[in-house]
């Protein structure tokens, strides 16, 4: 019976925890103690004729009863046998015979310190340490998310993660926990953590460990779940990821702050984010989360850092001298302070004082070498299966793979077998035996797991499931052992050339709408946009019924900056880049395919930077140094350079003046130095630049002047310059001009920009051309004027541009609006991020709403675009385009407050209709009553949508972006760079407050424990963002608008300004609010 019952699908992987009733637990207890009759030399004969009832009892003796009265072993099992174990030499049977069992079944013996480990494994976690283990599955959910359920190989690295929240004391359950592949119990707790109401168990076991989560979860959520002073803080952890090294932040309530290598000012960081790690990478980081501090040393004394390059994860340090290390992976990323080598070949330095290396492990011993020691590294034996190489994409739900990847197969038992993996696409499932070496390994290629599916003869992406089948004892029926893997491949992928993915037929799972920067060619192929702009493009397929995004990286060179609070920006190739001390702690990342490629840095250059797929990360705190060449540069392997950035230094102009000039632009500049050349960049709305220079005196510049590019200096002073830049030879469209000045003694341009970030351009546009712009360009150009106008341009420069790119992007906004799709993206173009240059705390002047109030009116299908925005805030909104449907119950990613505002609600669930009748105002009382966990907005991440977590979410980054804007704070200056529109913002608010009933004013979080009351801003903005959310979902935004710019008394025009600088500042609680209005349009 045992043995049929281990072999049954779902069974737990532990010996001690298969289930049997009462009635056959006490007969099955009582026989066996007949048949030993207390005498311990017959347990030889028992494990023989009894093998899995023998082992059974032995184990599950401990699944009972280990760790209630103490951490004895012997007595337990000797309890339940009834026979005396006291003596050595039979413990030694007992453990030899037991080991025969678990060989037998194919289940882990080797490698342990004591010989009760090996039982104590094979038990699982007692019920008496149930609590520690599921606090440690909370803690790691809270401050790293919930469990990876997509594959084995994750699931069982969360698992294991999870270990760090034990109790230092705790130790047996680590053991169970590290030994076993299938990550049991994760996935149990996965399983209650999805629907907690309607999970069954299936087993005892299962039932007790949802009666202890159900009371651990009442009992430690306040504290311990939350980062309490009492228990231990979660800590960051160091993981490898697109061929760098970054910092992996848990989740936590407020800023983390972070100081590296002794520095007196720290970082405050945002938790749940990864932050790249620059090169050289620190020693030290000091952290500070939630109140409790501690450090990270990072290859402070000597010796490696190995990682799993599968999973990313921090596997150990490797000690210097040490002799021979087991490693739990078979494809490592080996990280050192100084040169080494490892399977003969060396490390790559893609900085001083970095070194990095790469191979396969296996049973045998690598060999690595570091500071004339040579050290054996292996492969640890382990269960698993996984995917390698032909990698596509790859996006938050795993890798998209070829058919010309392969399936590596471990088990862990080092002999030659042949091993069945059971493999599993839609309602089709079939075993492929595969030959297993004497070493444990095996592989075959997914053609030939893929031949016979009928559903990839379609060549789509697809999901598909594989599990390693249990070694066949005896002839008996193959069952599953429990290591799976789900991966997502693209059968009918054949090759790509960056921007054209070739297949054998067309795309048909495509989810256009959601798609960035992703589409199709006229023979239905995939496709990039060939524009470029942008480092990865999102595309995103119906599988199984729901929406996979992957990223596509851009398939040549990209360059992209973290600043130190986590904001993410592109840098576009050739930018020139103004940095000062407070941008020390930011990163520059640079990602190349070409690994032949070298990097020049300031004149220093680096062989093979990108070789092994290896990202090259700058430290900005390095770049401020002065050097003679503050370029860097990107040469090719075939010899060609590109010039990725340059570091220049902005200067502002005393003076600007514009002059009257017919079909051109003329200006006067004044200068604090001498000038001795100028240029002008001029970009187009296709992003093509042009780059004019001009030699005021006798250096020369590197090109010769255009025609329509004109510069001197004024009166004979080299302090002072006249421009004039000719229209006529532009054919279609405005252009925008940014200033450059080379300064005398100097080398190099210098952007024009004042001490706040404020950027001198000019805007110039030929009357007389052709600017009619076809349908198919259209959203590349509105982006285009979208972006610059994103920017923050010096008062002098601002007319130019409102008269000549404003009514054009209006123009272009309002056509792309009658395309399919339009309103998605005129919404996307909307959360476009300011430019690098621009301060922390700029807000962009305009918005869409300005041109088009009703912008967010539109259908429901039309914000599914939206998941693919940059922008969580926009993101947020896609979620709209789902609440159409007929059933809203079955909809998990809605919290349940949000069904309890529903007048049939009862009736609904007695008799299963429809639910009807949702009132908002039932939302906005319940919020407040159902919120009782003050932290619980630091740790959102975009679902559950509409309850308490989500709306302290969505307010924190109201009072982030309140803080940075230097807005509605006490110490506002009552002339500052946003006085006007906090004025104007405060009046609209006011009367958004008047104007909304009593019972539809939407609650807001109190900012602290400290404070008594909301603040009034975070009500009134609010109230302010409903009231037109609810406009907008029930078509009644001219009404609004009206009644709000009479109450406030001004213009609807700039009503509709101050609603526009509100949605820029909470995207998050617009789209908070535009759902549960859309809820309230659909059923009223």
């Amino acid at each position: 019976m045992i043995n049929r019952r281990r072999q049954e699908a779902g069974a737990p992987p532990f010996i001690g925890l298969i289930p049997l009733d009462e009635a056959a637990r006490v007969r099955a207890i009582e026989r066996t103690r007949q048949f030993l009759d207390g005498r311990p030399d017959r347990l030889k004969v028992l494990f023989r004729q009894f093998p899995s009832l023998a082992a059974w009892l032995v184990t599950h003796s401990l699944s009972e009863g280990y760790g209630d009265t103490g951490h004895a072993v012997y007595p337990h099992i000797a309890d339940t046998l009834r026979v005396p174990l006291d003596n050595q030499q039979h413990r030694k049977v007992l453990f030899s015979s037991f080991c025969g069992v678990c060989d037998r079944f194919g289940l882990p013996t080797r490698g342990f310190d004591r010989d009760v480990d090996v039982y104590l494994l094979h038990a699982g976690v007692s019920q008496a340490q149930l609590p520690h283990l599921i606090d440690a599955f909370l803690r790691q959910e809270a401050a790293f998310g919930p469990p990876p359920v997509e594959t084995t190989v994750l699931l069982n690295r969360w698992e294991d993660d999870a270990l760090y929240f034990l109790p230092p004391a705790v130790i047996v359950p680590r053991r169970a926990i590290l030994w076993d592949e299938t990550a049991w119990h994760a996935a149990l707790f996965a399983r209650i953590r999805q629907d907690p109401e309607a999970f069954v168990p299936a087993i005892e076991f299962e039932r007790c460990f949802k009666e202890v989560f159900d009371q651990r979860l009442k009992e430690t959520r306040p504290t311990s779940s939350r980062g309490g002073s009492e228990a231990l803080a979660p800590r960051p952890r160091l993981h490898w990821q697109s061929g760098g090294l970054v910092l992996r932040l848990p989740r936590s309530e407020g800023r983390i702050r972070l100081w590296l290598d002794g520095a007196q000012r720290p970082l405050r960081l945002r938790g749940g984010e990864d932050w790249t790690l620059p090169q050289p990478w620190p020693r030290e980081i000091r952290w500070e989360i939630s109140g409790q501090s501690g450090q990270l040393e990072l290859l402070a004394h000597g010796g490696c850092a190995a990682f799993d390059r599968m999973t990313g994860h921090y596997l150990r340090e490797i000690p210097r001298g040490a002799v021979e290390i087991e490693l739990d992976s078979t494809d490592i990323a080996i990280l050192a302070r100084a040169p080494f080598s490892v399977a003969g070949e060396p490390a790559l330095e893609p900085e001083t004082d970095s070194y990095v290396g790469f191979t396969m492990l296996g049973p045998r011993p690598v060999a690595l070498n570091l500071d004339g020691v040579q050290i054996g590294v292996r492969a640890r034996p382990r269960r698993r299966l996984s995917l390698a190489g032909a990698e596509i994409a790859s996006g938050p739900r795993g890798v998209l793979h070829g058919q010309s990847a392969r399936l590596r197969i471990e088990t862990g038992l080092g002999r030659s077998e042949t091993r069945a993996v059971r493999v599993a696409l839609g309602m089709q499932s079939r075993l492929n035996e595969v030959l297993i070496s004497d070493d444990g390994f095996g592989d075959v290629g997914m053609e030939e797991v893929l031949a016979g599916f009928a559903e990839t003869e379609a060549a789509d992406p697809v999901r598909l499931r594989m599990e390693l089948m249990a070694p066949s004892a005896d002839g008996a029926t193959v069952h599953g052992s429990g290591i799976g893997l789900a991966a997502w491949v693209w059968p009918g992928f054949r090759d790509s050339d960056g921007i054209v993915f070739h297949s054998d037929g067309p795309v048909r799972n495509l989810v256009q709408d959601e798609c960035l920067h992703v589409g199709r060619d006229d023979q239905g192929r995939l496709c990039l946009d060939p524009g470029g702009g942008y480092s990865v493009a999102r595309a995103v397929f119906e599988i199984e019924g729901v929406h996979v995004p992957f990223d596509l990286p851009w398939p040549d060179v990209s360059v992209t900056r973290r600043r130190a609070e986590g904001s993410l920006a592109p840098l576009p190739i050739g930018t020139r880049l103004s940095v000062g001390e407070d941008d020390r702690f930011d990163t520059i990342s640079i990602r190349c395919p070409d690994q032949k490629a070298q990097l020049v840095i300031r004149g220093r250059r680096e062989e093979r930077p990108f070789l092994g797929g290896l990202t090259r990360s700058l430290a900005v705190r390095d770049l401020l140094t002065p050097a003679s060449d503050e370029r860097v540069l990107l040469r090719r392997g075939n010899g060609s350079e590109v010039l990725l950035f340059e570091l220049v230094a902005a200067l502002a102009p005393q003076g600007i003046n514009f002059l009257p000039a017919r079909s051109a632009i003329r200006l006067q500049l004044k200068f604090g130095e001498p000038v001795d050349a100028v240029a002008v960049e001029v970009e187009g709305e296709t992003g093509a630049v042009v780059l004019a220079e001009a030699a005021l005196r006798h250096r020369p510049v590197a090109t010769r002047r255009p025609e329509w590019f004109h510069a001197e200096v004024s009166d004979n002073d080299a302090h002072g310059l006249e421009l004039t830049l000719d229209a006529d030879w532009l054919d279609d469209g405005p252009r925008l001009a940014r200033l450059l000045i080379r300064p005398e003694g100097r080398d190099g341009w210098r952007p024009l920009r004042n001490s706040r970030g404020d950027c001198f351009a000019i805007a110039i546009i030929n009357p007389a051309a052709n600017d009619f712009v076809q349908d198919g360009e259209l959203q590349r150009r509105f982006e285009a004027l979208s972006r610059w106008l994103s920017d923050c341009y010096a008062a002098e420069c601002w007319p130019t541009l409102d008269r000549t790119l404003v009514p054009r992007w209006q123009e272009l906004g309002l056509r792309l609006r009658e395309l399919h799709g339009g309103d998605g993206a005129v919404m996307r173009a909307a959360c476009l991020p300011p430019p690098d240059h621009a301060a922390p705390g700029w807000v962009p002047i305009l918005h869409p709403l300005q041109f088009a109030p009703d912008l967010y009116a539109a259908a429901p299908q039309a914000f599914a675009s939206l998941a693919a925005s940059i922008d969580p805030g926009v993101a947020e909104m896609a979620a709209l385009a789902t609440l159409d449907t007929a059933r809203l119950r079955e909809l998990s990613h809605l919290h349940p407050t949000v069904y309890l505002a529903f007048r049939n609600l009862q009736a609904a669930r007695d008799k299963g209709t429809r639910l009807e009748g949702f009132d908002p105002a039932r939302v906005f009382r319940n919020l407040p009553l159902v919120d009782g966990d003050p932290s619980a907005g630091w740790f959102w991440r975009g679902t559950p949508l509409l309850g308490p977590d989500h709306w302290r979410a969505a307010h924190l980054r109201l009072v982030e972006r309140l803080d940075a804007a230097g807005l509605f704070v006490e110490d506002t200056a009552e002339e500052g760079p946003n006085s006007r529109r906090q004025a104007s913002l405060q009046r609209l608010m006011h009367a958004a407050w008047i104007l909304a009933p009593e019972k539809l004013r939407p609650p807001a979080p109190h900012r602290s424990k400290e404070s008594e009351e909301p603040a009034q801003v975070d009500l009134w903005g609010s109230a302010l963002l409903s009231g037109f959310a609810r406009a907008s979902r029930l078509n009644e935004v001219s009404e609004y608008v009206e009644s709000l710019s009479t109450r406030a008394d001004m213009s609807p025009r700039q009503a509709l300004t101050s609603i526009a600088f509100m949605l820029r500042l909470a995207p998050e609680l617009f789209a908070f609010h535009l759902l549960l209005w859309q809820i309230a349009k659909e059923r009223p």
